[in-house]
């Protein structure tokens, strides 16, 4: 269990060291956005299935996954799915090819997306069958 602490915090290192994440002066100016999964689909509280979540290029970006179903998934950035669902073609973030979340467990990450990556993402589960099942989510990023 230390191990994936451990990884966690690497993950957060590395992302913020990916994106050169700049702290705004004023902690108003970070958006957060929290996804839950569970009942088969990714969705922000009180969100319905495919309901996309919105987030500002260029901007720190605090995003909680908290994985609420019996069983494991997780967490992956990109778009366009390959054709055996086993990953994105292109991924939001490179280097980045996702986390696992036991039930119960949660992740926040510290996100800044360049400007160059504005426009239609997702983020999905990819273990057997999850996103054949519904486990993905539309991301725009603006």
């Amino acid at each position: 269990m230390q191990s994936r602490y451990v990884a966690i915090g690497l993950l957060i290192v590395a992302l913020m060291g990916a994106f050169s994440v700049n702290l705004p002066a004023q902690p108003s100016d970070i958006q957060e956005v929290r996804v839950c999964i569970f009942d088969h689909a990714l969705r922000t509280p009180g969100g319905k299935p495919g309901e996309p979540i919105h987030i500002q290029a260029g901007k720190p970006c605090l995003m909680t996954v908290e994985n609420y179903d019996g069983i494991e998934h997780e967490v992956r950035f990109g778009r366009n799915p390959t054709a055996n669902y086993d990953g994105y073609q292109e991924n939001l973030m490179e280097g980045f090819l996702g986390l696992r979340l036991e039930p119960g467990q949660f992740v926040t990450l510290l996100l800044q997306i360049p400007p160059e990556k504005k426009g239609e993402w997702e983020m999905g589960s990819f273990l057997p069958g999850d996103y054949q099942a519904g486990y993905q989510l539309p991301i725009v990023i603006e």
